[in-house]
């Protein structure tokens, strides 16, 4: 099993739907990789309901998990067991090209 995992409060600005719509071209573009793939989504926020919504509507459910809010003393073990962290945000302050 391969994971994936996405940090970030489920708002417009930390476009968690970009690693959604992704995750859903990866069972078009290499099914079988997409068997053994799941993405974890971690963080609340306005668009969480949209997007357990988009992930139903697409068959993506048993492959897509929502941990809602991780408190920081969990988060190590959650970095842990996956494989790739995404992060795919129109801007983070705190990185510097």
């Amino acid at each position: 099993m391969r994971s994936s995992c996405c940090m970030c409060e489920t708002s417009s600005r930390k476009r968690p739907q970009d690693i959604v719509a992704a995750f859903s071209h990866l069972r078009d573009l290499d099914p079988a990789l997409f068997r053994s793939a799941h993405l974890v989504l971690a963080g609340e926020g306005p668009l969480r309901r949209k997007l357990e919504a988009e992930v139903q509507a697409n068959g993506l459910s048993p492959h897509v998990h929502f941990l809602g809010f991780i408190n920081q003393s969990r988060l190590p073990a959650v970095y842990g067991a996956s494989d790739l962290f995404v992060l795919p945000s129109e801007h983070e302050p705190w990185v510097s090209s």
